[in-house]
């Protein structure tokens, strides 16, 4: 079922957030960033191929806001992470985004669904 795919990717996303060192200046902060990165842009992925499956009327906005995630990730993966602040910063953007996207967004297309009768 592709609701509890995701919820499995979102479970994997807030474990890759998790997995970011709390040091500044770990060396491993750069591998978990970019792998946080990786995954993300295969979720986001994965997730564009159901609402276009379901001919979900709002995806050109559902993009975007995956879009602008993608950004904030590519900024900080170029930029690096510059003290300690910067990375509790960046950690804390992330699983607001994350909560926010869940609770706001997905549940939109999730009562799509369920609205239009459709299934997966």
């Amino acid at each position: 079922m592709p609701g509890a795919v995701l919820s499995l990717g979102l479970d994997k996303l807030c474990q890759l957030i998790d997995s970011i060192p709390d040091e500044w200046d770990s060396k491993d902060l750069k591998k978990c960033i970019m792998s946080l990165f990786k995954y993300t842009r295969e979720h986001f992925e994965a997730e564009e191929k159901l609402l276009v499956a379901i001919d979900y009327p709002k995806l050109e906005e559902h993009r975007h806001l995956h879009e602008d995630l993608i950004s904030h990730l590519v900024k900080v993966s170029e930029d690096g992470v510059k003290d300690e602040q910067a990375l509790l910063d960046f950690k804390e953007f992330a699983y607001n985004w994350i909560t926010d996207h869940i609770l706001q967004q997905d549940h939109q297309y999730l009562k799509f669904v369920k609205d239009n009768s459709l299934s997966w």
